[in-house]
């Protein structure tokens, strides 16, 4: 059982211009405390990224995982945040885990999470009117057909 508290840190480059870090604090009573700053360089793209911070035995088994934490940021042309820092969070690790508690790892992902504005909706739309417009003459033609049948 390591001494509490156990504080880590974690510096992640997700590809793209896009950069995590976590700073954690796991206190005696289970409570796990977070410091998450997210960023990009890119001037018009921004993202989403997320934090889970995975607690392990002396075996390396997982013995809890923290809820995912998401947070997006734009680019830096947009005038919005590109780089947001010193977003807190927590959590609590069960009391029946804590004196098995051995190391921790602090694990960032890129989450895209779909965005429809309406420039995009508007290529959608564009996109799917010739299948609408087949599907109704494709119903007509039917009805038609069906129409003629009972004659």
């Amino acid at each position: 059982m390591p001494d509490f508290p156990l504080k880590g840190s974690q510096h992640t480059e997700l590809g793209d211009h896009r950069r995590m870090n976590t700073d954690i604090t796991i206190s005696a009573s289970g409570r796990l405390d977070g410091l998450t700053d997210i960023w990009t360089s890119k001037k018009w793209v921004g993202f989403h990224g997320s934090v889970v911070v995975f607690i392990t035995d002396s075996e390396g088994n997982i013995l809890f995982a923290s809820k995912p934490q998401t947070w997006g940021v734009s680019g830096t042309a947009t005038g919005r945040d590109h780089n947001r820092k010193d977003l807190r969070w927590d959590d609590q690790i069960p009391s029946d885990k804590i004196d098995k508690i051995e190391g921790y790892m602090i694990h960032h992902t890129y989450t895209p999470i779909t965005t429809v504005n309406p420039d995009e909706f508007k290529k959608w739309a564009e996109a799917i009117a010739p299948l609408i417009k087949a599907f109704s003459s494709q119903e007509m033609l039917l009805e038609r057909m069906s129409e003629s049948e009972e004659l």
